[in-house]
């Protein structure tokens, strides 16, 4: 459902609890007018977090067919509907990171990870956006965050051989592939 449809859907469905609601109150709490007013806001709730699902759900669907902007622009209303959705600003980071805007990037993985500490998906991402600018020991801290948080993380794995190996760091970054091969084994 497009945003021009479900924001008055959604307003309608308010309404229409309200109005049932004042109906109840008069008719002396009605029953059938409580229902009335549940189903009306149980629909109107469906319709918002449907609707912010949605744009998430197309903006993920954007970024794997290359188109960051239009995914940056999906992730921009879900946040605006919902603004304390973390995976959010985690995809739309990773948005900004294939257009080269880390520090964007940086923002939204820091804004995610205020709402939710335990995303290692965030820290894993923040981490390469770290390792982009040639901030290595900030992405080193955050890719083993990453890991902490989830130990088979296999790409975390692979990023911080990644990270191990801009350091100099040759046989720590090749355990690192070595662990990425072995939690993944399809992509040897």
């Amino acid at each position: 459902m497009n945003q021009s449809l479900s924001r008055p859907i959604a307003i309608i469905g308010i309404a229409a609890a309200l109005a049932l609601f004042v109906c109840g109150w008069y008719i002396n709490n009605n029953a059938i007018a409580l229902l009335g007013i549940i189903i009306a806001l149980g629909m109107a709730i469906l319709l918002y977090f449907g609707l912010v699902n949605a744009y998430y759900s197309r903006g993920r669907a954007r970024y794997k067919q290359g188109d960051y902007e239009g995914a940056i622009a999906d992730y921009n209303w879900a946040l605006r509907l919902f603004p304390r959705f973390a995976l959010a600003y985690n995809y739309r980071g990773l948005a900004y990171s294939a257009l080269g805007d880390y520090d964007a990037a940086i923002e939204d993985y820091n804004q995610a990870l205020q709402l939710e500490p335990n995303l290692a998906i965030a820290y894993n991402n923040r981490s390469m956006a770290d390792f982009a600018l040639g901030d290595y020991p900030a992405a080193l801290e955050d890719v083993n965050e990453a890991l902490q948080l989830k130990p088979n993380f296999a790409i975390a794995y692979k990023n911080r051989g990644r990270v191990h190996s801009a350091l100099g760091e040759h046989q720590a970054a090749i355990e690192d592939f070595t662990a990425a091969i072995r939690l993944t084994p399809k992509n040897t």
